[in-house]
């Protein structure tokens, strides 16, 4: 499994050096979980000149400071509810802001439900 990971991550690499529009449909992505994100840049970091890893790093890491946002936003607005002071706040995409941290930071879907 663990061969096939590696392949995948380096056809990423070599698909964004020589495709624009797969530079573009990774732009669109909404994010990378952690241990992908970094699997990816050190996976470039080995194939990519210094220009090319710099504009690459560059394109994931904007993606990847998105989500990291959401995911923080989500966490802090789980947390105030348990605050008195937003009894009965409306958590909308907080409501499973442990379960998405969670799945962000290892990689790991449905680790927690």
């Amino acid at each position: 499994m663990a061969h096939f990971f590696d392949i995948y991550q380096e056809n990423i690499v070599f698909l964004w050096k020589t495709e624009p529009e797969f530079r573009d449909l990774l732009s669109k992505q909404t994010d990378f979980c952690l241990p992908h994100f970094a699997a990816l840049l050190t996976t470039a970091q080995k194939q990519l000149g210094k220009k090319d890893f710099q504009l690459f790093a560059a394109q994931l890491s904007a993606l990847e400071s998105g989500q990291t946002g959401s995911v923080l936003k989500n966490v802090s607005a789980f947390c105030k509810s348990f605050d008195h002071r937003f009894a009965g706040m409306d958590l909308g995409e907080a409501k499973t802001a442990v379960e998405d941290a969670a799945a962000f930071l290892t990689g790991k879907q449905g680790i927690i439900r």
